[in-house]
């Protein structure tokens, strides 16, 4: 018996003639056990290749956004928003999501929506601080909803206040003038430089 048939065999334990096209396929019991493994196998050979296509997708958006291409990139983020909620690649597409729909005023309820999604379904991402403190920034100088506001902010400092002190100091400025003009807060500044 030829090296590859005796390996064919020990490895998926029929003879190779029983699985090879062209060649007959008598219903033996070593021949069943290839007919049953083999959906297995196919299913797992599908999941595998789906599961890098959400990442392909992130990077054919990525490279649409960084070529100005915004329609695309848009079209591409929120294919993987819907395709693929569960992925890695979700809040990614999401943060990408909320920076395009933030750029417009008119689309500021979007733009929170989509770092909002961030915040509630992937918590434990590298991206929820930035948007809870991002949400909290729309509500408050956007949309003008200093409640909401006040929620997202409480929120980054009792959950994410040791995460980057950068946004923390900035959250905690942006909470002391919550609801007041800009005109209040320069004159605020000037007051107290003096």
């Amino acid at each position: 018996m030829p090296y590859f048939h005796r390996l064919f065999v020990r490895i998926f334990g029929v003879e190779s003639e029983t699985i090879i096209p062209g060649v007959s396929h008598s219903e033996t019991p070593n021949s069943m056990k290839i007919h049953r493994i083999l959906p297995f196998l196919l299913l797992g050979l599908l999941a595998a290749c789906s599961s890098n296509r959400d990442k392909e997708l992130l990077d054919k958006a990525n490279y649409a956004f960084q070529a100005k291409n915004i329609a695309e990139a848009t079209t591409l983020y929120e294919q993987i928003v819907n395709d693929y909620p569960d992925s890695p690649s979700a809040p990614k597409a999401l943060y990408a999501l909320g920076s395009i729909y933030q750029t417009d005023p008119k689309n500021a309820a979007k733009a929170l929506d989509a770092y909002e999604k961030i915040a509630t379904q992937f918590p434990k991402d590298s991206l929820a601080p930035r948007s809870v403190f991002v949400c909290g920034f729309l509500a408050a100088n956007v949309l003008n909803d200093t409640a909401k506001a006040r929620k997202y902010y409480d929120r980054y400092l009792a959950e994410f206040a040791a995460v980057d002190s950068n946004i923390t100091r900035s959250v905690r400025l942006e909470l002391a003038n919550l609801g007041k003009t800009p005109e209040q807060v320069l004159q605020e500044l000037q007051n107290t430089a003096n």
